[in-house]
């Protein structure tokens, strides 16, 4: 599926670089500060939808600029997309977490 194109020229220009780092920066720092503020419970939805209209906002304020050019994609398709993705990532993150600690005691008792 082809649905936008980023940035103006079809090649790959010096100019594209910064925005190769726009989503790894952005989903680096939604769980960095999910797992420093230890937000939990009903805190959990209330944080995703925030990072998701920062997601889409920013995603608007690039398309003004003409970073991407849609082709049958629509903003509010890319909210939808935020939204499913930083809960996936939300709980493959705790699931991770839980492992890393469960494994983390059980090296503990093995050692006493």
């Amino acid at each position: 599926m082809d649905l936008y194109d980023s940035n103006i020229n079809p090649g790959l220009t010096i100019s594209e670089i910064p925005t190769w780092g726009m989503y790894p920066i952005s989903g680096y720092l939604f769980i960095y500060l999910y797992d420093k503020l230890k937000i939990k419970g009903l805190l959990i939805p209330f944080y995703i939808l925030c990072w998701s209209l920062f997601g889409t906002a920013f995603e608007a304020l690039s398309n003004t600029f003409r970073v991407f050019q849609y082709k049958g994609w629509e903003l509010r398709y890319s909210f939808l997309v935020y939204v499913f993705t930083q809960l996936l990532t939300v709980i493959v993150f705790k699931i991770l977490m839980n492992n890393f600690i469960h494994n983390k005691k059980e090296r503990r008792r093995g050692i006493d």
